[in-house]
């Protein structure tokens, strides 16, 4: 039976895929190469007008009956080509047989048989792979020529392209050149994108992990009971200084840019500034806090006992450091970082008055001295 102009009008569907249920995984290989390989853009598919082999049917039923269903019968009725998974499994099942014999007699659709061999020893003849009908079918008719596509003949790519040159009616060379100059440039398409895919995944997902070594400069004096530390706007909390913060949660896209971190802390200049994130994982940087003029400092006014008036040329006094108070009578005497503590013993002296000495004076900028009239 020949296939008419008006039955190929009717065709909904390239192929349609035969097999044993124990070649399933070949079958679902080549199903899945079928329908998502690309036509060239000389070849349309007549079918759906797109640009792939689609639809390809495969049945994944698992029947041990030897009779087709109506629906097979109409599914092989609307495919265009049958393509027969031969294996030795393949060529004892009378489901595979049958499905072959009602696409040769029933449709006339010989021709459009691609037999696609698997696990084949070469010693053996390929026409044993072939299910019954088949077989019996060439030997009765030696003249009508059906060529097997061989699995293990240069690999499952070119297998693979055998059928699709097969199926289109074009030659396998300028198929499988196609194929090839495709396969290098998705090859050299993926050299580029996929470092930079790996490159975003790295700087937009992994976090960064920032370690602040925060050091002071002087234990001497007091340590503050409470420090704020401030990472690009979170604030952390920590209660001892010369001790190292680990902040592991900063997303990863601040790579490469500049975070704003300060610290306050009481006794200590407070610090505003940024740092530069590195494109690693992992940064660390060192902060060094530095005393404020909480201990450095001795100021005030020195003032008369009896009248509250400020006393002028009065001599004041501490360790090694004097100063003489002004018109206002007013002194400031400042100690270096190394010199400070947090009391010293203070001397006032003035010819018109009694000496004053006081041994537990704490530093600051507010001190009250008062002297009495001798």
């Amino acid at each position: 039976m020949n296939w008419s102009k008006m039955e190929q009008e009717t065709k909904t569907k390239y192929a349609f895929i035969s097999y044993n249920h124990k070649d399933q995984k070949v079958a679902k290989w080549l199903h899945r190469k079928l329908e998502s390989y690309k036509l060239p853009a000389e070849i349309h598919n007549e079918f759906d007008d797109s640009r792939y082999l689609r639809p390809v049917f495969r049945d994944q039923t698992d029947l041990d009956s030897g009779v087709l269903s109506d629906e097979l019968h109409r599914h092989l009725s609307e495919s265009k080509f049958l393509i027969v998974i031969c294996s030795k499994h393949s060529a004892d099942s009378r489901w595979v047989s049958n499905e072959v014999r009602f696409f040769t007699e029933q449709l006339g659709r010989f021709d459009y048989i691609i037999p696609l061999l698997v696990d084949v020893n070469e010693s053996e003849d390929v026409k044993d792979y072939y299910p019954a009908f088949l077989r019996q079918y060439i030997e009765e008719q030696p003249d009508r020529e059906l060529l097997g596509i061989n699995l293990n003949d240069g690999g499952c790519e070119r297998a693979f392209v055998r059928v699709v040159a097969r199926m289109l009616g074009v030659s396998f060379d300028e198929l499988w050149h196609r194929h090839e100059r495709q396969r290098r440039q998705r090859i050299a398409i993926a050299c580029i994108t996929v470092p930079i895919g790996l490159f975003l995944l790295y700087w937009l997902v992994v976090p960064i992990s920032l370690t602040v070594r925060i050091k002071d400069d002087y234990h001497s004096l007091p340590l503050p009971s409470e420090a704020v530390v401030v990472v690009n706007g979170m604030k952390y909390r920590i209660h001892k200084l010369d001790t190292v913060l680990t902040i592991g949660d900063i997303p990863g896209y601040y790579r490469g840019r500049h975070i704003p971190i300060g610290i306050s802390a009481p006794y200590y200049e407070k610090i505003d500034t940024n740092v530069q994130i590195g494109w690693g994982g992992s940064n660390e940087i060192q902060l060094s806090l530095h005393r404020d003029e909480s201990f450095a400092v001795y100021s005030g006014v020195v003032i008369d006992n009896e009248d509250g008036r400020p006393v002028e040329n009065a001599l004041v006094e501490i360790e090694d450091k004097s100063d003489m108070t002004d018109n206002n009578g007013c002194f400031r005497i400042r100690f270096s970082l190394k010199e400070q503590t947090t009391q010293k013993e203070i001397r006032v002296s003035h010819p018109d008055y009694e000496y004053y000495q006081r041994q537990d004076e704490h530093p600051g900028q507010g001190l009250n001295l008062m002297l009495i009239r001798r």
